[in-house]
């Protein structure tokens, strides 16, 4: 009985380290070291819990231990970081590479002619 009693103890003790909850801050920056505002944070694999940078690209999330944030940005690479046991994230966002801008095809809308047709 006693052994049982151990056993369910130390289940509970290690599932309770697994399930830690850590609350993550940290500034969000470009290269030049300028807060980048309304970055979306997220955590992966995670539908419905993010949220986003504010005017001083500071942000602030609730996750698990060793989940992964998601950090994506409009022209910005999306980064994948790891928390672990660090309540400080800080992130410098890379731009994309801008030869994709290159490829970029501007087209103009013609007039188009309307045909009827009647059924008989």
């Amino acid at each position: 009985m006693r052994k049982l009693l151990i056993l369910f103890l130390l289940t509970f003790w290690i599932g309770s380290l697994l399930a830690q909850e850590v609350e993550v801050t940290g500034i969000i920056t470009d290269p030049t070291s300028n807060p980048l505002v309304g970055v979306s944070v997220t955590i992966k694999d995670q539908a419905g819990f993010g949220t986003t940078s504010n005017e001083d690209g500071h942000y602030q999330i609730k996750t698990d231990a060793y989940s992964i944030l998601l950090f994506s940005y409009v022209g910005y690479k999306t980064q994948e970081i790891k928390v672990g046991q660090k309540s400080l994230v800080n992130v410098v966002m890379q731009p994309e590479d801008s030869s994709i801008m290159d490829q970029v095809i501007i087209t103009a809308i013609g007039a188009k002619k309307k045909l009827h047709l009647q059924a008989r």
